[in-house]
C-alpha cells in the first residue's frame, strides 16, 4: 500500500512534503469523512490514481485482515493508518 502511494507521490507531488501528501491522500480516500477507510474507498483511490492493477484482491484482503476492525465489513481507522505509516515516512504526521 505504502509503496504504491509513494510511487504516485514521487510522480505527482514532488514539491509537497510527506505529511502534506499523506493528509491529501487521507482526505481523498476517506470520502465520507467517517475516519475509517473501507475496502471500497481504497479501491476507488487506487483507480483514481491509476494504480488499480498494482494491488491484487488477495493483497487488499491481507491488508484489511491485518489492520481492519469490525465484524461484518472490515474497515481501517484513519488513526491506525497514520500510526503505521509514520515510521515509513520519517515524519510526524499532523493530526
Amino acid at each position: 500500500m505504502f509503496t504504491i502511494l509513494n510511487e504516485y507521490r514521487n510522480k505527482n507531488f514532488t514539491q509537497c512534503t510527506n505529511a502534506r501528501f499523506f493528509k491529501t491522500i487521507i482526505s481523498a480516500v476517506d470520502a465520507n469523512n467517517d475516519d475509517v477507510i473501507s475496502k471500497e474507498e481504497y479501491q476507488a483511490l487506487l483507480k483514481n490514481i491509476g494504480a488499480e492493477e498494482q494491488m491484487t484482491e488477495e493483497d487488499m484482503d491481507a491488508i484489511f485482515d491485518e489492520l481492519g476492525v469490525g465484524e461484518d465489513e472490515k474497515v481501517i481507522p484513519v488513526e491506525l493508518i497514520k500510526k503505521s505509516w509514520e515510521p515509513l515516512m520519517k515524519v510526524v504526521i499532523p493530526k
